[in-house]
């Protein structure tokens, strides 16, 4: 016997196995107490399969399990295409003997022995898990450690998702009542953007996402970079996953957004003293953000998982914020479509859902108004807004002071949303990548009926 398999073996319950079966035999609705346990957790086969067996039984109508009924069931073709192990009649009529002698068991008690049987098969297949893992280790091509050690886990953690336990609501409010003290105390708030406007419809929450759609060059990653120092001069700690900036050129960008010097006098130079001096002091306030930059070009869910736990295990992210949304896989549409999809939905669910991280991101949206891909992108989102630039004629009605952009919250799940005819009023300012809520917001303007005539 080699050492790893030596070592699963340690890693078993017998005792609680035995208690799980001999519960279902005398209460087979019990079955549908088993909050995700299946025929592969149970380390002994002859054990698993007579746990589906009576799985099937009972899921098809049966009320009373015999052993020549377990027997039938592994001889079906369903228990072939499961690959469930063939077991003798006589192993069988052992365990339901067995279960005769014993008294029926508790509710809680099952359910003590159930969570027992998975933790040990989830301890066994992290374990061979890992030690795929140390393998790869001593494998003389690199290049896929990680991604070798993301999909052993991620397999593990998707295996075991359904042990879960299944509560009536009211012994889930005690903890959600305390949540909602610490809320109305201030303890816990929402994420404010640096829009004020905003606020009343869309906050930062943990778990969800915001997107941001906007037309290529309108300035989405200008309005991400100005959301993203207003969280950090907050002390936020913001990961940014950026598809479109490399370091250098986020920084540059980051400097004339701070500084308020012009994007191309930042980056190609300038003599002016007092320019200089903004330049400087916006790279010393650089250096007191807590936040990551990294650059992925090319969207790889696999990438991004890893990067977002990695830098959460280092120390808890406040925000998550990706610029952009975009498609890297082959195809034609409907493949494209579908790949955004799994991004948005791992983003939003994986990430967002499972850490409790706010989540801010952008996503082009076609001339037309409407989100490119939008049925996929909106399924997964919390909130979509959008910015739109307003014609000369549109700054002249509304007013100069009312900034040269609209701001419409098209989609939200947790609010209210605008109606065709509203928006907010903000600024930007694409020398300096500065987006700001407008000095004035616009005033409807009557229809022609409301107008008082003077005769």
């Amino acid at each position: 016997m080699d050492e790893m398999t030596r070592k699963v073996d340690e890693l078993k319950d017998v005792r609680a196995e035995f208690a799980v079966l001999s519960s279902i035999i005398k209460n087979p609705s019990l079955i549908f107490a088993s909050e995700g346990l299946t025929h592969s957790h149970f380390y002994d086969k002859v054990n698993g399969a007579i746990f589906w067996a009576i799985q099937k039984l009972v899921t098809d109508g049966a009320v009373e399990i015999h052993p020549i009924d377990v027997v039938d069931a592994i001889k079906s073709s369903d228990a072939k295409l499961e690959k469930i192990t063939d077991v003798d009649i006589n192993d069988i009529t052992e365990i339901f003997d067995g279960t005769s002698l014993v008294p029926e068991r508790t509710h809680e008690a099952f359910n003590m022995a159930r969570k027992t049987v998975q933790d040990y098969a989830l301890r066994r297949t992290t374990y061979q898990a890992l030690k795929k893992c140390e393998g790869g280790c001593f494998n003389s091509d690199v290049t896929n450690i990680l991604s070798t050690v993301y999909d052993e886990l991620e397999k593990v953690s998707r295996d075991y998702a359904m042990v879960k336990e299944v509560k009536e609501f009211k012994y889930k409010v005690q903890p959600l009542k305390e949540k909602l003290k610490r809320r109305q105390n201030g303890e816990i708030k929402s994420i404010s953007l640096q829009i004020p406007e905003l606020d009343p419809y869309v906050q930062l929450e943990e778990g969800e996402l915001v997107l941001v759609g906007a037309e290529q060059k309108v300035g989405k990653s200008a309005f991400l970079l100005s959301a993203s120092v207003h969280l950090m001069r907050q002390g936020k700690r913001v990961l940014i996953i950026d598809s479109e900036l490399s370091d250098e050129l986020f920084y540059m960008r980051m400097v004339a957004h701070l500084s308020g010097v012009d994007f191309s006098e930042v980056k190609n130079g300038t003599k002016d003293p007092e320019k200089l001096k903004k330049i400087d002091k916006a790279n010393d306030e650089i250096e007191t953000f807590n936040f990551y930059h990294e650059y992925i070009p090319v969207f790889d869910n696999t990438e991004i998982m890893m990067l977002i736990k990695r830098c959460n295990a280092i120390q808890r992210l406040d925000v998550l914020v990706i610029d952009y949304f975009k498609n890297s896989s082959d195809g034609g549409a409907f493949e494209v479509s579908q790949a955004m999809g799994r991004t948005v939905d791992m983003i939003k669910n994986n990430i967002c859902g499972d850490l409790k991280i706010p989540g801010l991101g952008a996503v082009q949206m076609n001339p037309d108004g409407s989100v490119a891909l939008s049925k996929n992108i909106a399924r997964n989102t919390s909130s979509l807004i959008t910015l739109e630039r307003k014609e000369p004629e549109e700054i002249r009605m509304d007013g100069a002071s009312c900034g040269n952009t609209r701001l419409k919250v098209v989609f939200n799940r947790n609010g209210e949303q605008h109606n065709s005819e509203e928006w907010i009023d903000i600024q930007y300012d694409g020398n300096t990548l500065n987006y700001h809520q407008a000095k004035k917001q616009h005033v409807e303007q009557p229809l022609a009926d409301d107008i008082d005539c003077p005769y």
